[in-house]
């Protein structure tokens, strides 16, 4: 650029002095533009080697992908008005019972006043790549020109809807894979976007999403659903007493079209006669699809092992009634009265509000709710035990009196004091008691019955806790009152225990907790022991030893041989009786007695996750739950369920033919606050199945669940228009959604389409180095010399 500046300016200065010399500047202007020619001819093209290049460009291509799987032979009725009027509009004087959805989506492309096909290649200027999709994915034509078309129309015509699966998915992935490498438009497909096998559209609009090519979806189809009533989450107490209320809660969902009116949802026991009725409740489905809570409570008055259904009516046109009902085994025992014995040191709080509510449990007899207590009181006055009720008629019981009992509540008592000269050989009974006999065991903590106070006693080996080095458990000075209050925080073990459950509903039951009047004092001097289950802690005091976060614990659950050991750090549970709290304070200890009596221990429970109804080679998920308040398998060993398969039923519900397999599946467990055993059948072939643990063994039956595995989803299974996938997909890869009424947005939303660069004909052509230049540049020169020796100039 300097070097075209300066020979610019030194002809300008040169022709300025010649001007002066010749006197006008007219006869300078020629040889003054000749002389600038040649040097922009050297500088621009000579110098910059300038090259000709050809550059030619190509339509971009677009993709019309038809699906013709046997769903798209379906006749809609269609409940939209504006879509059953362009139906209408298409089907011309045909009934629309007599058109499928294919034979629309041909209408539409090929209408002899908007052929798509047309459209596209004059309005557009594409081509226009014609594809059929259900199994697989085939290419059908090619339309560049008007000629072509006319072609394609005729293989359009020749579609029909027979094939066996939907590869929607599949099939967009199959023409993204086809144009790697080349530009593609976009993908308009016509489809009802119910994928039976492989991807569904969502999937794979997140692949043409990556390759810039949005998805053009017209849906085919009506939305309506066929109705479907779901009964699930159905929940019972596994073991009541007779006379008890039994309480079964569910939900009840809806998914298509069912009538927004309500339906009754039957309870019925399963008897040798057949099913009989012992409730029902009345509910109405939500119309979006949320369950609603179903609840029905019925009291046996048998014992037994009881096999209830609970069932709702199938609704007007349902035809998959297989999850309309739900079974679920209860085992109903006989009443009996819980035998407890309470020993205390002397007459605090709590001895006298829980003695008390023992003994107006065992003036009653409805159901399993009775308790018989004996009661031990080491402090007590001569001649107390001839005038009270409760009080146990000797010194301590032998240990066959002892055996006799089911719970044993040791509260604020010295050990060394128990039994007087027996006490040795009544700890060892005690120990005893819990390991061999299976009784349960409580330890209510106080200044004196500290765990330091059992530290080299027979007791220490069945106390969930290890004492300190120091007791640390004693209450301050009496004028030094406790104020500092507390409410003890429930683990998650702590949640699902039953000692802790005031409602049968668990938000209900945390509000219950979290109202109860705050305790004062709790024990120290100690840690937990290992395999213990920690139901309460303290809320900010930290655990003695523990890990770091690890708070203290104040209620502690352990299995000594058989029994069931429970120690509770804290001796003020009578503030729970606060104003209108006392049910509270009543059902926390009678909860406590039923559970260490293991009178309404929970059975574990076996269930399929996550539904019962499968597709072949689906994941099948088997669960079994052992409630936090019974023994469970210790260590690695496994749980260990029966796997039985027979043939799939027929539609009348007979057994279909084939052979019944058995097999052994080994459940581990699952790290995290429950009691939880797992496994997984990767790859289920289909069949009605019946999972039963065998091992661990359980009183009365063994808990089972069944599940089913059906063929993969055919065509004929779900016919409604699938547009939340559609609708879905559009949006990911940033194309639309359409239905019949609105297709001919497509041209609208079809925009911005680059031309598509092709190879070049011939390599650049150098300009700098052509004969015809350099020619010019002579050309330029003399007659620029001609000029100036006309004029006389040189």
């Amino acid at each position: 650029m300097t070097l075209a500046v300066a020979c610019v300016a030194l002809t300008f200065g040169v022709y300025r002095l010649e001007r002066r010399a010749a006197g006008g500047f007219g006869r300078l202007l020629l040889p003054a533009l000749l002389r600038s020619a040649a040097f922009l001819l050297v500088l621009f093209v000579v110098l910059a080697q300038r090259q000709l290049a050809f550059d030619r460009e190509g339509w971009p291509e677009v993709v019309i992908l038809l699906d013709t799987s046997a769903s798209m032979d379906t006749r809609d009725l269609f409940k939209d008005p504006a879509v059953r009027a362009r139906a209408e509009d298409l089907a011309g004087t045909t009934p629309l019972s007599d058109v499928n959805r294919l034979r629309l989506a041909q209408l539409l492309l090929a209408r002899p006043d908007a052929d798509w096909l047309d459209r596209l290649l004059k309005e557009k200027q594409v081509k226009v790549r014609l594809y059929a999709v259900d199994t697989d994915t085939r290419p059908l034509a090619t339309v560049e020109d008007e000629d072509q078309a006319a072609d394609a129309r005729g293989a359009i015509a020749k579609l029909t809807a027979a094939g066996e699966g939907s590869h929607l998915g599949e099939g967009v992935e199959a023409v993204l894979k086809d144009f790697r490498g080349s530009p593609l438009a976009a993908i308009i497909m016509f489809t009802d976007g119910v994928t039976t096998a492989g991807a569904d559209l969502p999937k794979a609009a997140r692949a043409a999403a990556q390759d810039g090519v949005p998805l053009f979806l017209v849906g085919v189809g009506d939305t309506w659903e066929t109705p479907d009533l779901i009964l699930n989450d159905v929940h019972a107490e596994p073991v009541v007493g007779r006379g008890d209320r039994l309480v079964f809660e569910a939900r009840l969902g809806a998914r298509g079209q069912v009538p927004a009116a309500p339906v009754t949802v039957f309870l019925r026991e399963k008897t040798p006669t057949g099913l009989e009725d012992r409730g029902q409740a009345t509910v109405t489905p939500d119309p979006s699809g949320n369950p609603v809570p179903v609840t029905i409570a019925h009291t046996p008055q048998e014992a037994g092992e009881k096999t209830f259904v609970l069932e709702v009516p199938a609704a007007p046109g349902e035809t998959n009634t297989r999850n309309n009902k739900i079974e679920r085994t209860v085992l109903v025992t006989d009443s009996r009265r819980i035998r407890v014995l309470y020993v205390e040191g002397y007459p605090r709080y709590d001895f006298r509000f829980v003695k008390v509510l023992l003994e107006r449990e065992s003036d009653r007899s409805v159901g399993g709710k009775s308790v018989e207590v004996q009661v031990v009181l080491q402090d007590a006055s001569k001649g107390w035990a001839e005038t009270d009720k409760s009080a146990f008629r000797g010194e301590f019981p032998t240990r066959t009196e002892l055996f006799g009992f089911d719970v044993v509540i040791l509260g604020d008592v010295d050990p060394k004091q128990i039994g007087g000269a027996r006490t040795a050989v009544v700890l060892r009974d005690l120990a005893d008691f819990v390991k061999v006999k299976g009784g349960g065991l409580l330890f209510l903590a106080g200044e004196h019955g500290t765990p330091a106070a059992y530290a080299d006693t027979p007791l220490a080996e069945v106390l969930p806790v290890i004492p300190g080095d120091a007791p640390g458990a004693t209450r301050p000075p009496e004028e030094q009152p406790i104020t500092e209050e507390y409410q003890p925080k429930l683990t998650p073990a702590g949640k699902m225990h039953p000692l802790f459950r005031f409602s049968a509903d668990q938000a209900e039951s945390a509000r219950v907790w979290g109202n109860l009047k705050p305790l004062l004092w709790y024990a120290r001097g100690y840690r937990r022991k290992p395999l213990t289950s920690v139901l309460a802690e303290h809320p900010t005091r930290a655990a003695e030893g523990g890990a770091p976060g690890e708070k203290h614990p104040l209620v502690v659950q352990q299995f000594a041989g058989a029994g069931p050991v429970l120690f509770l750090g804290l001796d003020d549970t009578w503030r729970w009786r606060f104003r209108s709290d006392e049910e509270h304070f009543d059902r926390f200890w009678i909860q406590a007695v039923r559970v260490l009596s293991r009178s309404r221990i929970r059975r574990p429970e076996l269930r399929v996750v996550p539904r019962a109804e499968f597709r072949r080679d689906e994941r099948v998920t088997v669960q079994v739950e052992f409630p936090i308040e019974s023994p469970a398998p210790g260590g690695d060993t496994p749980v260990r369920v029966s796997v039985t398969r027979s043939p799939l039923k027929t539609r009348d519900g007979a057994p279909g033919p084939g052979a019944t397999e058995t097999s052994t599946l080994a459940l581990n467990r699952v790290p995290g606050p429950t009691i939880l055993f797992e496994a997984t059948l990767p790859r289920a072939p289909e069949g009605e199945y019946r999972f039963e643990m065998i091992d661990p063994e359980v009183q009365g039956s063994r808990p089972f669940a069944t599940a089913s595995v059906l063929p993969p989803m055919n065509e004929r299974d779900r016919t409604e228009l699938n547009r939340a996938d559609m609708e879905r997909a559009a949006s990911q890869s940033g194309g639309g959604f359409y239905t019949l009424a609105t297709a001919t947005d497509v041209f609208n939303d079809l925009k911005n389409l680059q031309r598509v660069p092709l190879n070049q004909p011939c390599p650049p052509v150098p300009l700098w180095n052509q004969p015809a230049v350099y020619g010019l540049l002579m050309l330029l020169l003399l007659t620029e010399w001609l000029l100036r020796k006309r004029e006389r100039l040189l």
